[in-house]
């Protein structure tokens, strides 16, 4: 290679780095698949993904995780229950499948956990590729290197039954808050009202003569 040939081979991968870095994650399976599709990249081209782990496969060399959209984690219980009930072929119109290739030299007692119904980042995500409906793509794990989730998705489901009872209590707060306030103004009044009077010589309502002697004498 000539230094002319390297020169222009450096600046295409920082060309390929710049675009890398500009682009935002993909969190929609539908998205991945359509630039697969339109852009046919090569097999060292590098994307982000953020999406929700709904299937955990590990074996001795990788782990491979089937994953939705992200927004559907707040459902993603739901989702893997309908996933669970069809077939291969038409649960690979609905997911993404990343194989996460384990390093070589690593300690044989490591592990590296995904849960279910979480989101994942992942990045340098390559060899994008399409196996008929289903988008694939691969990236490798690193010793040591423990994924945490995006986000804690909470899963339980709330009955009306409680709903209700949290709307009640709400009310019957805001009742009592009011009563407190009530009072607290009518103990304000009566305050007020007992100063004056103490003033006035502890009488609320003065006869002439006090009323009189306040000002200084009948004229």
């Amino acid at each position: 290679m000539t230094a002319t040939h390297l020169m222009d081979a450096l600046e295409a991968e920082l060309a390929d780095q710049v675009e890398e870095k500009s682009r935002a994650p993909f969190r929609c399976v539908d998205e991945v698949r359509a630039f697969v599709s339109d852009e046919n990249p090569s097999v060292e081209t590098n994307i982000t993904v953020e999406m929700c782990v709904v299937s955990v496969k590990e074996t001795f060399k990788f782990v491979r995780l089937e994953m939705i959209d992200y927004d559907f984690a707040d459902r993603a219980e739901a989702v893997i229950s309908l996933l669970d009930k069809i077939d291969q072929a038409r649960r690979n119109k609905f997911v993404f499948s990343l194989t996460l290739w384990k390093p070589k030299k690593r300690v044989t007692t490591e592990e590296w956990i995904f849960e279910k119904g979480q989101v994942y980042c992942f990045a340098k995500v390559h060899a994008l590729r399409l196996f008929y409906a289903l988008p694939q793509g691969s990236a490798q794990l690193k010793a040591n290197d423990k994924h945490k989730p995006l986000c804690a998705v909470e899963t339980r489901n709330i009955s009306l039954s409680e709903l209700e009872m949290a709307a009640r209590d709400s009310l019957q707060g805001d009742d009592r808050r009011q009563e407190g306030d009530a009072d607290s103004g009518s103990s304000e009044s009566y305050a007020e009202t007992t100063q004056l009077n103490e003033k006035d010589g502890g009488d609320s309502n003065p006869s002439p003569k006090k009323r009189g002697r306040k000002n200084g004498g009948c004229k």
